[in-house]
């Protein structure tokens, strides 16, 4: 099937051995094709995962945050957070494959096959249709080996995670506790101390805030702009430019007409009842069953009514005898052998198998073809041109490499030597740049001391697999201080930030000290509270707080994410007596602890295969600001 998949698109699937071998495996985050080892991030066991690579993960997650949160990223996403979590996500991915293929595991071309089919993205009110497999490939740029490789990825995960998560249980004695601690109660009162409240109170006078910037003037500069003379090297330019002609293309396909790939073979629909060996009856009836059943075909019933009437397998039933359209070198040997010799609408015999018996039937059938040169012209250009210009990119790639490891070796020799254009950019700042030099990833190399200073060549920077630029400074702006009345916003926003956190801790200190005392507090409510974890009458956070604290007769302090301090203090937790009342409503609870126990043996799990991986990091990169 995924071969009829792929012959139905094959005039847009380049199916090329070249890219397969330079193309990063999809979503795996494996370095680049032949990138020079010391632009690697990191390395697990033996598998680069180049800064390139990582640059643009990085860069999908910063769009992805930026959407979740209207365009302005927390302050608590740093770029070397998002850096770390980027790559501690990329090394699960490729640790978890490597283990599934240690072990064995397998995940069936059918499943693969039926997950395209039944992905929503790819149906229309007709259902799945190639057409609408490509178009929805083809705006993700992803090629359908690409998604059918990703889906065994995941399908081969999934099997790992669930060959572990799926044997966890719990013993009755935990049951038990679990239903104590998720019906028990807390008495108590707290008082809050809002941030926003206190911040109203506070008041920066023009005499502090100009005293900062006199202060910390050197902190208050511009960004670092520049103009850089660079080389853009893109893989689809080469490839746009290959010329091909009549001839070239002809004596292709003669080549191939020679080896036989212009075949196309017949593709057969097929009906299908299976009376699955899955069942707890006896052999012998099950092959009664079948001859029953083979006996009232050949007497005229179709297959959804005999599917439906004596099948006991769920996925014939569904598909109410069809399995579907099929190349025969995609189906089991002991289908393929019995279709081989049958004519259309012909019952064959009983089939036996390691999942039973089946009956199968030719609904329709194509004729063996051999594609002429006109249907196949154009996929030969695309697939030249594409091979040509890969190729070229690659060599291109080694080329400038080399050159550029070369001392005092300027753009203006390589680009001369390589017959490469020199482009000129416009100015560019370390915040902001356009085209390819909005791309953080690509600014931040050129702004590199070396490059800056020493007016050395920079790596090649990729702007993703298929594109680089190589760049060398041109002109550099001396970054200009902001003047008092630029910087006069910043620095109020950064004073009032700076003196409301310290009057809140104070103001909730002194509450915390009054409220030990029995003293009189003055400006705040104390709220008293009898709360089980089903409360939703209550902020979500401070209910938090409350239930995570141990039993003190005495008031507390906590800070909340939002800046409010509260004040508080638990005076008894009260857990039910009987827990048989409980027991209907706790199976639900029972089952999420479960799986919360499953994932956490699971990510012990990993824990241990990343401990025993051979994991290098380059701490230059990441220490890199």
């Amino acid at each position: 099937m995924l071969s009829a998949i792929r012959q139905k698109l094959r005039f847009w699937g380049l199916m090329i051995l070249l890219i397969l071998v330079g193309i990063p495996l999809v979503f795996m985050g494996l370095g680049n094709y032949q990138t020079p080892q010391k632009d690697y991030s990191a390395i697990i066991n033996d598998q680069v995962v180049s800064q390139a690579r990582l640059e643009q993960e990085i860069f999908q997650y910063k769009q992805a945050l930026k959407r979740n949160y209207q365009g302005n990223i927390p302050p608590i996403y740093t770029d070397k957070f998002i850096k770390k979590i980027t790559l501690d996500y990329m090394t699960r991915s490729i640790l978890l494959d490597d283990m599934a293929l240690k072990l064995g595991l397998k995940f069936h071309n059918r499943s693969i096959i039926n997950e395209i089919r039944n992905t929503s993205a790819f149906k229309n009110e007709k259902g799945f249709t190639p057409e609408v497999y490509r178009k929805q490939l083809s705006q993700i740029g992803m090629r359908p080996e690409e998604y059918e490789r990703y889906i065994h990825q995941k399908g081969i995960r999934e099997q790992l995670e669930s060959a572990i998560t799926n044997t966890s249980f719990l013993t009755q004695q935990e049951k038990n506790d679990l239903i104590k601690f998720r019906y028990h109660t807390r008495e108590g009162d707290y008082i809050l101390i809002p941030y926003d409240q206190i911040k109203e109170t506070v008041v920066i006078s023009d005499g502090e805030l100009e005293k900062y910037y006199e202060k910390n003037k050197n902190d208050f500069m511009k960004p670092k702009k520049a103009i850089f003379s660079f080389i853009d090297v893109n893989k689809f330019d080469l490839i746009s430019a290959v010329k091909t002609n009549e001839q070239i293309l002809s004596d292709i396909y003669t080549e191939k007409l020679a080896n036989g790939e212009y075949f196309k073979p017949s593709l057969y629909k097929i009906n299908h009842i299976l009376i699955s060996n899955q069942d707890t009856s006896s052999s012998s009836h099950l092959k009664d069953i079948a001859s029953q059943t083979h006996k009232r075909l050949n007497e005229g019933m179709s297959f959804p009514d005999a599917a439906k009437l004596f099948s006991n397998d769920e996925e014939t039933k569904t598909n109410k005898g069809y399995l579907g359209e099929f190349f025969l070198n995609d189906l089991p040997r002991f289908l393929q052998v019995e279709l081989k010799n049958m004519k259309i609408g012909e019952i064959s015999k009983i089939i036996k198998s390691d999942k039973g018996f089946h009956i199968v039937s030719i609904q329709d059938k194509t004729s063996e073809t051999q594609l002429s040169f006109d249907n196949v012209k154009r996929d030969i250009d695309n697939e030249y041109r594409t091979e040509e210009g890969t190729r070229l990119f690659f060599n291109l790639t080694d080329q400038i490499s080399e050159e550029n490891f070369k001392d005092n070796t300027n753009i203006k020799n390589i680009a001369d030597m390589l017959n490469l254009k020199i482009q000129t950019s416009k100015v560019i700042s370390t915040d902001e740049g356009y085209g390819i030099f909005n791309y953080e990833h690509v600014r931040k190399p050129l702004f590199d001391k070396n490059i800056i200073n020493n007016h050395s060549n920079s790596n090649l920077i990729y702007i993703n697999e298929n594109r680089f630029i190589i760049a060398r400074l041109k002109d550099y702006f001396t970054p200009e201080k902001f003047t008092f009345g630029e910087a006069k916003n910043i620095i109020m926003a950064l004073l009032v930030t700076q003196k409301t956190n310290k009057k809140s801790l104070i103001e909730a200190n002194s509450v915390l000290k009054k409220a030990k005392d029995h003293g009189k507090i003055i400006g705040y409510k104390k709220i008293n509270y009898n709360l089980s974890l089903e409360a939703d009458h209550i902020d979500n956070e401070i209910k938090q707080i409350l239930f995570s604290t141990n039993i003190r007769k005495e008031y507390q302090l906590a800070k909340m994410n939002n800046g409010n301090y509260l004040v508080y203090r638990i005076n008894s937790i009260n857990y039910p007596k009987n827990v048989e009342k409980f027991s209907s409503q706790n199976n639900k609870y029972s089952n999420f602890i479960i799986n919360t126990r499953s994932e956490s043996e699971y990510s012990n799990f990993y824990d241990t295969i990343k401990n025993d991986a051979d994991i290098k990091i380059n701490e230059d990169y990441f220490d890199l600001d």
